[in-house]
């Protein structure tokens, strides 16, 4: 049976189907037992993201099923499942879905599109104004959870990882840059460049999510646990910390916060961390950091609403809102 808030055209019923199909004979997940092929089965698309829509598998008897699959530009975005199964394989128990099944050749696959099948994680997202300071101190204590597992490889350097795409984004602006961008760019690019040293030399490298907004959390009676591993990576935890919101803040992603608020966030994740017996970095150093990372993971996604934004009611809503709060952090007019 395939939901009618799934099938809102031809195309999504056609994949509805042949996921029902898939999990029926047992190609959805090789390595489970086979259900039975008469078994009825309730396949709805539960949304989209910017890069990933992501499906629910849901048998009248037997575990519920999320299938993530790669809606545009499947060449870029399918390598990432492969990174996001050993992210998964590594997290604490409750934290996230366990991986069930990758198929990441569209050729292969029993579906017909690169796919990720995992377990279900129960809960609702919460947009970023109904938050309450209950909920930013859970998110602060699952974070510290999170960062328990040290990662022993590092990611690429910080200059490694920003110089190129600060030096890319102003030609991926629209002819005149008519959102006015290009100052603000510059002036995140500064900032992260008189960061580089301070980020380099964070004392903890950690398995971080790598995109802790807003719409990659689950609420199910007072606790939070994440979705959508595919940024997962051995990295600073600053990162994660400031990717939920703060000042700089917009749409559906990310939380407002006063900068008193912040604070309150950063101190409840390190009273977590000392509870857990790790490392528990000064509150000034972490937030410096956070700042960093606020700059450029905002910049990126600044960036990315703009290109949005001509074909996206969503991100023309939302373009003025981020590019005014990360000018008031930059201190750009």
């Amino acid at each position: 049976m395939i939901s009618t808030a799934a099938a809102t055209d031809a195309e999504h019923a056609a994949l509805g189907h042949r996921l029902a199909e898939a999990w029926r004979c047992g190609a959805l997940v090789p390595a489970a037992p086979a259900p039975d092929p008469a078994a009825v089965v309730h396949v709805t698309r539960m949304g989209r993201g910017e890069s990933f829509e992501a499906w629910e598998i849901r048998p009248e008897a037997g575990p519920v099923l999320t299938v993530r699959i790669p809606w545009q530009d499947e060449a870029l975005h399918a390598p990432a499942m492969a990174g996001e199964v050993l992210a998964l394989e590594r997290i604490p128990e409750g934290l996230g879905p366990q991986p069930l099944a990758l198929h990441e050749d569209a050729a292969r696959s029993p579906i017909g599109r690169p796919c990720l099948v995992t377990t279900h994680m129960p809960g609702r997202i919460l947009a970023p104004e109904v938050w309450t300071p209950a909920h930013l101190r859970a998110h602060a204590r699952r974070l510290a959870e999170l960062h328990r597992t040290d990662e022993p490889w590092r990611a690429p350097s910080w200059a490694e990882e920003t110089g190129a795409l600060f030096a890319q984004w102003p030609a991926q602006l629209a002819p005149g840059d008519p959102h006015g961008l290009a100052p603000l760019i510059a002036a995140a690019g500064q900032e992260c460049a008189a960061a580089a040293e301070e980020i380099d030399a964070a004392p903890r490298w950690t398995l971080c999510h790598g995109d802790l907004c807003a719409t990659n959390i689950v609420w199910e009676d007072g606790r939070c646990a994440y979705i959508d591993f595919e940024w997962a990576m051995a990295d600073d935890p600053a990162r994660d910390l400031a990717i939920i919101g703060g000042p700089v803040h917009a749409g559906p992603w990310y939380v407002p916060m006063t900068e008193e608020q912040a604070a309150g966030f950063v101190q409840e994740y390190r009273a977590r961390c000392a509870k857990l017996g790790g490392l528990v970095e000064e509150t000034s150093a972490l937030r410096s950091r956070m700042r960093a990372w606020t700059a450029y993971e905002r910049t990126a996604m600044l960036v990315h609403v703009a290109g949005r934004a001509e074909h996206s009611a969503l991100h023309a809503r939302v373009l003025p809102q981020l590019r005014g709060t990360l000018a008031a952090m930059l201190g750009v007019a």
